[in-house]
């Protein structure tokens, strides 16, 4: 049997299949996007965050705390999400039928062909897609896709900086450098990531990208990351996702300290750290009420973020804008983001 796996394998992608058997590779359209089930394991952790979140007596405040001030394609996203959020908590089955339109599935199915598929493995340390390159594979669907494309004011950003917080290997910095003359500052605390980043930078003569080694949240201090690849997590971030036990120590500061001795103007923040976020904005107050940088904020990583980070930048009083978006997954919450704005 361990032969036989060794020899075939088998992949199932939304509208078809692929065999590799002794070295060749065949693939098979099934026509039938519906039968390829839901992967409950992407979103179980979360799902099990929320079931506990939602015994809070104060949860239909805080829902409606978030409702509030979306736009209309926002208010309808939530809804979505949170539909396909209570499905498998209350116990149902979940396929791509239920949880996609067909007009999503049929994005899918054309996000198969037309990104996925056209990722290359030049090398061990070359993967690329277009005319990107990184070290490892990291392609993701949002950043080189879609390319985050009608989601910010281009003509406000395009003279400030741009900060990437968890730039992992350099991959949303490469294109957050095509919307700016500036520079793009990517920070990432973890020395393997750092070191792709370094990589990144220099197989793409990305001359535009600064890369920093060092964290953000709500002080000065050194601190324990469990480390998971893109999904490295600092241990007292409230986050529903596995933690590892590689760990590794890493140095930390604020945004508004760095930006004592690093004085930016900055246009744009894309936070992404693994449930890190709420700390990140404690320290970064001063900063956001001065600049009013456009923000865009991973709420995904837990229940505590998703329903409390737009109601604490609120009490900012900085922002009078807010949406929500999600790039197309097979997840439930994989890569929501809320974006805010002073217009």
């Amino acid at each position: 049997m361990n032969i036989l796996k060794r020899l075939l394998s088998l992949r199932i992608y939304p509208g078809y299949i692929l065999i590799y058997f002794l070295g060749i590779k065949a693939g098979f359209k099934t026509g039938k996007y519906y039968e390829i089930p839901y992967d409950k394991n992407i979103d179980a952790l979360f799902l099990k965050d929320f079931k506990e979140y939602f015994k809070n007596k104060n949860f239909e405040e805080k829902y409606l705390k978030l409702l509030a001030n979306l736009d209309n394609d926002s208010k309808t996203l939530l809804s979505r999400i949170m539909k396909n959020i209570f499905i498998p908590l209350n116990g149902g089955d979940r396929f791509y039928d239920k949880i996609h339109t067909q007009e999503e599935k049929t994005g899918l199915m054309n996000l198969q062909r037309e990104f996925y598929d056209k990722i290359v493995k030049i090398s061990d340390n070359i993967y690329q897609y277009k005319q990107y390159l990184l070290p490892k594979y990291g392609f993701e669907p949002q950043t080189f896709y879609e390319k985050y494309e009608n989601l910010f004011p281009v003509e406000k950003i395009k003279n400030k900086a741009i900060l990437d917080v968890g730039g992992y290997i350099g991959d949303s910095a490469l294109i957050f450098q095509e919307y700016t003359n500036d520079k793009v500052y990517a920070f990432e605390p973890v020395k393997e990531n750092f070191d792709c980043l370094l990589q990144t930078i220099k197989l793409n003569n990305a001359d535009k990208i600064v890369p920093v080694n060092i964290g953000l949240g709500d002080k000065e201090e050194v601190m324990s990351i469990s480390l998971k690849g893109c999904s490295s997590t600092l241990e007292k971030a409230n986050n529903a996702v596995d933690m590892s036990n590689n760990t590794e120590q890493v140095s930390l500061t604020t945004l508004d300290k760095y930006m004592e001795t690093n004085r930016l103007d900055v246009g744009l923040i894309k936070v992404d750290i693994e449930g890190f976020e709420m700390s990140f904005l404690k320290g970064a107050e001063k900063t956001i009420k001065e600049q009013a940088p456009v923000l865009y904020l991973s709420i995904y990583h837990n229940a505590s973020d998703f329903f409390e980070i737009k109601p604490y930048i609120e009490s900012l009083g900085v922002y009078n804008s807010f949406k929500l978006y999600k790039p197309l997954s097979r997840s439930v919450r994989i890569d929501l983001a809320l974006i805010a704005q002073k217009i």
